[in-house]
């Protein structure tokens, strides 16, 4: 059906509608695009603009792939777009020695198993023991000037009341006693009491010199036997007594050996003591008579004891004991003279004592006589006095101790002069006398750090490669930065994964070693300790694809038409999946027509993107995606 409307009131096109498949209320019109945009109404037709449309179905050609290879590997094919970021390897090894908190005894090769290697030496830190002590040994150790130890010996490295006794002792003085004159007396002692006394033969004198005079045995059963004065000359001052008496008798035997002589004293120390020469030639022999301060024998004493020579030739003929000459000496003391004096020296019988640091002291005197304890510089000269231990005009114990150190001689050895005043017999006394020291025992051990850090770079992954061996045990740590910090123990095998609690912001890694403890050195040996890394490289790390939508269809008006409005509403619409191999990894999926941006949904799942916008062809020839 024809319409034609008036031309005075729009311009007429011509419609035509066969209303066979349409809604009877509308109209279409045959001849389109027109210039007018609105619908109008005629009558009970609605009359619409009924555009051109193309939908266009991509074939994925002349797409351009736009990508850095250094920095991403990627690609675009059929519609699928896929972009991976390249991760370059390397290594980095602690710089030697300045990443080593110990010294190194070798610097090896830490990339790689096989020599050389990196060898560290134990270090000994000693093990210090303090209070330990070393006591004169009894009476071995001390030298006597005056004074002598006593059977009172206590355990002197404790102060627990046990002590040992010094006795004191004064000046011993001597004096020459010779025989005086021969009295021929039978022998006193039965049965030769009633036997007649043979005289010598040669003089009656028994003098100070060879060949005055001599005793021989007369018979042979008739032993000689003589009782000899002494002359006046022992000259003991008052006051004094004899603490010892020695004869000395010089002369010789003949014809045989078996005859015999005994000497002894009348009046004196009792019983006979054997002076037989042995010898055909001059001969010295001397006996004693000790320990005779108790009898208390005097000057008085002295003068009137006798002295006895018996010769006896065994009941045989001819054998005979010459004696050329008799002295006798003795020895006294006065009572007021006692004093100390003597040097103690001892050592630290301990191979491991490494410093002698006090001598300790606790001890006393049982007079007052001003004791006083000195040590000495050079091991001649005791000038310098052990403070605070003199015993002054007090019988108290003094107790202290005295940096003794300085004064050490040969190493390990202290040496101590005792000296008191003179006076009455007294009594020293120690409680305590001891050295304290302290001992070292070697305790070897390793304990050292590496920290060393991979250059600026966006690390990707980071493995901690070791490989190390030693004759001591020992455990291997890396430091956790998590929180405070805390070292953790790699018990497992070569790699460790260096996750990011073991890194701090700059890259940096700690490790540890600590080993047991040896009494003897040792090493570790370090073959290889490395931090394996892939990066990602710096610089555009965004790969896409685009393309020129260049399509007749959007331009098909451009000429000819000039009174027409060349817009266009063009939908694009397309189904999509972003994916993510690792989730660390920034995300980023964004689609853009010409310079609208838009954001895709990055979740894995399927998504419908569509929008729609206008294209002016008057203006444009294409756009892009």
């Amino acid at each position: 059906t024809n319409i034609d409307f008036d031309s005075s009131v729009l311009p007429s096109y011509g419609w035509y509608e066969q209303f066979t498949s349409y809604d009877p209320s509308y109209m279409t019109s045959s001849l389109s695009p027109d210039d007018h945009s609105s619908t109008y109404t005629i009558d009970p037709l609605n009359i619409q603009n009924n555009f051109p449309n193309e939908n266009t179905q991509e074939d994925w050609s002349n797409w351009n792939l736009n990508y850095d290879s250094q920095i991403t590997t990627s690609s675009f094919s059929n519609g699928d777009f896929s972009s991976y970021l390249n991760t370059p390897s390397g290594y980095e090894v602690p710089t030697q020695p300045d990443n080593f908190s110990l010294p190194l005894a070798t610097q090896g090769d830490l990339s790689s198993i096989g020599s050389p290697k990196t060898t560290i030496n134990a270090i000994n830190n000693p093990i210090i023991t303090g209070g330990q002590k070393a006591g004169p040994n009894e009476w071995n150790d001390w030298s006597w000037t005056y004074g002598s130890g006593s059977t009172d010996y206590g355990t002197l490295t404790n102060n627990d009341g046990d002590t040992n006794r010094i006795d004191a002792t004064s000046t011993e003085y001597w004096s020459l006693m010779f025989a005086e004159s021969d009295l021929y007396n039978g022998d006193p002692t039965p049965p030769f009491s009633s036997w007649p006394w043979q005289s010598s033969p040669i003089a009656s004198k028994i003098g100070p010199g060879p060949g005055n005079g001599e005793i021989t045995a007369g018979g042979p059963v008739t032993p000689n036997f003589c009782v000899v004065a002494l002359m006046d000359s022992a000259n003991i001052p008052s006051g004094s007594y004899v603490t010892k008496i020695e004869v000395t008798a010089v002369g010789y035997y003949s014809e045989a050996i078996d005859s015999t002589v005994s000497v002894g004293f009348n009046g004196g120390p009792g019983g006979g003591k054997d002076i037989t020469f042995t010898s055909t030639t001059g001969q010295i022999n001397t006996v004693t008579w000790d320990n005779l301060w108790a009898s208390q024998y005097d000057d008085a004493d002295m003068n009137g004891m006798t002295l006895w020579l018996r010769s006896d030739n065994g009941f045989q003929f001819g054998p005979e004991q010459h004696i050329d000459s008799l002295g006798v000496r003795v020895f006294y003391k006065a009572s007021d003279e006692y004093k100390h004096e003597y040097l103690i020296k001892w050592d630290v019988n301990d191979g491991s004592m490494s410093e002698i640091q006090n001598l300790w002291y606790e001890w006393k005197q049982t007079a007052a006589r001003n004791t006083k304890m000195y040590t000495t510089t050079d091991g001649v000269n005791y000038n310098v006095e052990i403070t605070g231990a003199a015993l002054g005009s007090g019988t108290g114990y003094v107790a202290g101790s005295f940096p003794i150190g300085p004064y050490v001689r040969n190493g390990d050895e202290v040496w101590i002069k005792v000296i008191s005043d003179e006076g009455g017999d007294f009594d020293i006394r120690f409680d305590r006398l001891y050295i304290e020291y302290t001992t070292s025992v070697p305790d070897y051990s390793i304990d050292v750090e590496v920290e060393w850090s991979v250059t600026d770079l966006d690390l990707d992954s980071m493995d901690l490669k070791f490989a190390h061996s030693s004759t001591i045990l020992f455990d291997f740590y890396i430091w956790d930065y998590t929180g405070q910090g805390s070292w953790y123990e790699i018990v497992g095998s070569s790699p460790f994964s260096l996750t990011s609690q073991y890194y701090d912001g700059s890259n940096t890694v700690k490790v540890k070693y600590v080993t047991d403890h040896s009494s003897s050195g040792f090493t570790l040996d370090i073959d290889m300790l490395k931090i394996d890394y892939t990066y990602v490289p710096r610089g555009d790390r965004f790969a896409d694809i685009t393309k020129t939508i260049s399509d007749s269809f959007l331009n098909r008006y451009d000429s000819g038409f000039s009174t027409y409005q060349k817009l266009y509403d063009i939908t694009i619409e397309f189904d999509y999946q972003y994916l993510v191999d690792i989730p660390s990894y920034a995300q980023f999926a964004k689609f853009y027509i010409d310079s609208t941006e838009f954001d895709l949904i990055k979740d894995g799942s399927w998504h419908t993107f569509s929008n729609t916008f206008e294209f002016d062809s008057t203006s444009l020839d294409d756009f892009s995606v």
